[in-house]
């Protein structure tokens, strides 16, 4: 079962897409995003891995840049987001 949680991430409402498996749960991954967002092909991976028993989570890693998914084809528009990513 696909959903979005909302979790506080230093002070920023920051979106999980979590799939959980339909039986036994082995355990967990995290799916860590390419550079263009959560796109289709990562919320694929993430039921794939949950139709093999695991809970799969990816973080909406660019929330304080607008959360944007950016087509395969503008790399350009990846490196603002990118920029603006850091520790905190």
């Amino acid at each position: 079962m696909a959903d979005t949680v909302i979790v506080d991430s230093a002070g920023a409402q920051m979106k999980l897409y979590e799939v959980k498996p339909e039986g036994a749960i082995k355990g967990a991954v995290i799916v860590i995003q390419e550079a263009f967002g959560i796109t289709d092909h990562i919320m694929d991976v993430c039921g794939r891995l949950a139709a093999e028993g695991y809970v799969a989570v990816a973080p909406h890693v660019f929330h304080r840049s607008g959360d944007p998914v950016i087509g395969y084809d503008k790399m350009q528009e990846v490196i603002p987001h990118i920029m603006g990513l850091n520790r905190a």
